[in-house]
């Protein structure tokens, strides 16, 4: 008997390519779901890291205001993750528990537009042989400034420095008490002056003028001509954190506060309202716009008026509470960038704009108004603006060639020396 050869069943071309096409859609389906599980799981698990840790949440804020986080009392507070903040958030090395002199102030004692080594009092410490607490935070004015020497008062200062910036310090009081309403106990109870400053607000707020004068507010879409996909993406974890990451890569390491813009002074002098100051000198720059920048020194309005009265009322209120601890209070006067360059200016070109010169001259008037209040009622100060006009007179740049108002690192330098010139017969053998 004959045995059977076993039988092979054959499979086609056709039936192999549907087959292996099938395992393929199968395999790309899978790739997919584990995708979209990866991802979820990613995004919950940032979402709840971002509520258990300030150092997630941080990174996850947006980069152009992740120095920053928002306090009922002050507005806002520095961040202590931010690079160059001690624990407290201010920008120091370490957040010491003792020091002898303390600095409080807004961003020019902060040292904004330059490195940490480049701010005035860590170049007043260089000169002073002793550590500086510097306690400076841009936006900040006379009401936060109480503030923040009552939180650091246990760190035991000799001496508190007061960085009080003239070009927008009184027009900052005034904001923080009556427009933030942050602060109603420094209120006025006058009628009069109440009154006077709800006519100027008919007329036109401070902020309508600012507008008016060209105030820039920002650039791009507004929140609401997004698209809905896009406004729904930036609540998302992940978008948060891809967008660091792509900020984090186009960063100039050495300008971290300066990220938005260009710092050239032809780009600076091309953006709406700026005056540009050349003539083929060395120390060339550019003006923010004059009438916008005169605003926040214009004595005739009650609101500034009523801005410089808190400024003292707060000034007064730190010295009494420095006296009955054995410590001083002592203010350093800084003026604006156009109130330095005023001689140059005009000798150079007087034809820059009848705007700048009146705006110095209204700058003037309330830096006067700032030295009275403080002799009068005994409070001793430096006026910095001296040293910063000699730098320019000896050609030397103290402030950046583009619109920003900061000084550099030179004009940082002066104010330091200003300063210790000031209070170096004040000061005793530093702590060890």
């Amino acid at each position: 008997m004959e045995a059977r050869r076993p039988v092979t069943v054959g499979v086609d071309s056709d039936s192999r390519e549907a087959h292996s096409g099938m395992s393929t859609v199968r395999a790309w389906r899978h790739r997919l779901l584990l995708l979209g599980f990866s991802t979820v799981l990613c995004e919950m698990s940032l979402q709840v890291a971002s509520h258990l840790s300030a150092a997630v949440e941080y990174h996850l804020s947006p980069p152009w205001s992740r120095n920053i986080s928002p306090d009922s009392v002050l507005g806002v507070r520095m961040s202590p993750f931010f690079p160059g903040h001690d624990s407290r958030g201010y920008r120091n090395a370490a957040a010491r528990a003792e020091v002898d002199l303390l600095a409080v102030g807004d961003s020019m004692t902060y040292g904004f537009a330059a490195p940490p080594s480049g701010s005035w009092p860590r170049q007043l410490a260089e000169l002073a042989g002793q550590p500086v607490y510097n306690a400076g935070v841009g936006g900040y004015g006379p009401p936060e400034y109480e503030v923040v020497i009552d939180e650091l008062l246990p760190m035991g200062p000799k001496i508190v420095l007061v960085g009080f910036y003239v070009g927008n310090d009184i027009a900052g009081a005034y904001k923080s008490v009556y427009l933030q309403d942050r602060f109603p106990e420094l209120m006025s109870a006058d009628r009069t002056v109440l009154a006077a400053m709800a006519e100027a607000d008919a007329n036109a707020t401070l902020r309508d003028q600012a507008l008016g004068a060209g105030m820039e507010t920002g650039s791009g879409m507004r929140e609401g001509e997004e698209s809905m996909v896009l406004r729904w993406a930036r609540r998302l974890a992940l978008y948060k954190l891809a967008r660091g990451i792509r900020f984090m890569l186009g960063q100039r390491a050495s300008a971290p506060f300066r990220l938005f813009q260009e710092d050239s002074f032809s780009a600076a002098a091309a953006r709406p309202g700026r005056v540009a100051f050349d003539g083929g000198v060395s120390c060339r720059t550019v003006f923010l716009n004059p009438e916008l920048t005169a605003l926040a020194s214009r004595l005739d309005d009650p609101r500034i008026g009523e801005g410089l009265r808190i400024s003292g009322q707060v000034l007064g209120s730190v010295q009494r509470k420095l006296r009955l601890g054995g410590q001083d209070l002592f203010v350093v006067l800084i003026q604006s960038k156009k109130a330095a360059y005023e001689g140059i200016v005009r000798e150079l070109r007087p034809s820059l704009g009848e705007d700048f010169f009146e705006g110095v001259e209204s700058e003037r008037e309330i830096a006067l108004a700032v030295r009275g209040m403080l002799d009068k009622q005994g409070i001793p100060y430096v006026d910095t603006l001296p040293a910063m006009i000699s730098l320019l007179e000896a050609d030397v740049c103290s402030y950046h060639e583009s619109d920003d108002e900061h000084p550099n690192s030179v004009g940082y330098r002066a104010i330091a020396q200003s300063v210790w010139s000031a209070i170096e017969d004040r000061i005793s053998s530093p702590r060890p």
